[in-house]
């Protein structure tokens, strides 16, 4: 009997290694290969499949991009689809970047996918996903999503950031601001689009509103009246303030004015 028990002893830790290599094993047969996931058609699946490796993938980004490229077909329940942009904005990287603006300007997509689109645009150029209440309080990012954001005033507190971790292999183009704000610009002055897309283009846009940067919008609507010397008298449609410059190419043409884009 004691040499009995000795042996159960003995053998118990044994024992504890074999069930738990018996547990593992099944995990790690079922988890996919790089190969399988860049071959996936279904984006949500895609996703999640690199999240089960660990994003170990060689073409991490590529795959991505390709996954951003098809958000039409992926699921529409917010709490996904906050998970997919968290997912998309935890590196920079081109190919995303340019995905991400295509998809914000696609009005084929619903809203809640271009809505994560913009918020993806805003997580490449520096921006921080959090965006804050009247009560001071962070809006959690499904809401982000779904609900337009009450007062513009609050994009204030969505504070410039570094950006993510790390960079991907290709950098953003020398021209991402304006590329963007060429995007955003018309989305947010246009009353036919939903007012969660409008205020999320508002607060999203990189370098709001300056001189360096002017709004991105149709201005040929815009009429400029010489008066004398140094007035114009300006007939503007559109809902922005409009920085122009002055310019005498030649004496005795008197001054013109240009919209400084």
């Amino acid at each position: 009997m004691v040499r009995t028990q000795a042996l159960r002893r003995r053998s118990a830790p044994l024992l504890c290694l074999v069930l738990l290599l018996a547990a593992i094993a099944p995990a790690a047969a079922q988890r996919p290969t790089c190969e399988q996931i860049a071959r996936m058609s279904n984006p949500t699946e895609q996703v999640r499949a690199l999240e089960q490796v660990s994003f170990s993938c060689p073409d991490n980004i590529q795959i991505l991009a390709n996954a951003l490229s098809a958000i039409g077909r992926y699921s529409s329940d917010p709490a996904d689809v906050w998970s997919f942009v968290l997912t998309m904005s935890f590196g920079i990287d081109k190919r995303i970047f340019e995905q991400a603006l295509s998809a914000a300007a696609d009005r084929r997509l619903v809203t809640i996918h271009r809505a994560a689109a913009m918020l993806i645009v805003g997580a490449q150029t520096g921006k921080t996903l959090e965006y804050y209440s009247h009560e001071g309080e962070i809006l959690p990012g499904p809401t982000l999503l779904t609900v337009p954001l009450d007062s513009m005033s609050l994009c204030a507190t969505a504070l410039q950031v570094s950006h993510g971790p790390w960079r991907g292999p290709q950098p953003l183009p020398s021209d991402y601001r304006r590329r963007a704000a060429k995007v955003l610009d018309p989305i947010a002055v246009d009353s036919t689009e939903p007012q969660v897309l409008r205020r999320l283009a508002e607060c999203t846009r990189p370098d709001r509103y300056n001189d360096e940067l002017p709004p991105q919008i149709d201005v040929s609507g815009v009429r400029l009246i010489y008066v004398c010397a140094n007035r114009f008298r300006v007939v503007d449609p559109t809902p922005r303030w409009l920085p122009f410059r002055r310019s005498a190419a030649n004496r005795g043409e008197g001054l013109k004015a240009i919209y400084a884009t």
